[in-house]
């Protein structure tokens, strides 16, 4: 199956890394717990946030330290500044706060990318996987005919052309769907380490 998403749309990487070998001392856990709280408001109201969905991952490297990862995707950009600016939420009144505990404590390192994806200039390729990732915040097509191939995505705009579907349902020759991607939230609302 191929990911797709109809329209532009944010690519936002998060995380946090433990600069000492206790990463589980107060500041990852405080860090953890403003992440878990924006990451249940977010889940609660994804339509007025733009949030689409998101996956997280932890490591653990006796050379990196441990690390996690959030790979969120929003509708656009404007929506996740949006969000984190809001000093009626989560985000935005824990800021001042945790900018100060970040400076205090350089045991814990925390970091973001952002990515603004303009419509078709990605491609995604899903074998024998549940849905995640791009796939489960846009929504998944047949990778059959030109999409089979990651140039052929590539070509045909992020899958943005030629057959579409749902899953594992027939694909059918069309535009497809109109008004946006599919909002999915996919995030249980609590990640491994408390972030």
């Amino acid at each position: 199956m191929a990911g797709k998403m109809d329209g532009d749309f944010c690519l936002f990487l998060i995380g946090a890394r433990a600069n000492n070998p206790f990463p589980l001392g107060p500041s990852f856990a405080s860090v953890g717990e403003v992440f878990q709280q924006a990451v249940r408001e977010l889940e609660q109201e994804t339509d007025k946030f733009g949030y689409l969905g998101g996956d997280y991952y932890v490591g653990m490297d006796t050379t990196r330290g441990s690390q996690t990862l959030a790979v969120m995707f929003w509708r656009s950009y404007d929506d996740l500044v949006a969000y984190a600016n809001n000093q009626n939420l989560v985000h935005g009144s824990a800021w001042k706060r945790m900018t100060q505990l970040l400076r205090d404590s350089p045991d814990i390192g925390v970091w973001h990318e952002s990515y603004a994806i303009s419509a078709g200039q990605y491609e995604a390729i899903y074998v024998n996987c549940p849905q995640f990732g791009l796939g489960a915040a846009g929504k998944l097509v047949p990778a059959v005919g030109p999409l089979a191939t990651s140039k052929g995505r590539m070509r045909e705009g992020g899958c943005a052309k030629g057959t579409e579907g749902r899953g594992n349902e027939p694909a059918t020759e069309g535009k497809g769907e109109e008004g946006g991607a599919r909002k999915v939230s996919h995030s249980t609302g609590t990640c491994p380490m408390g972030f």
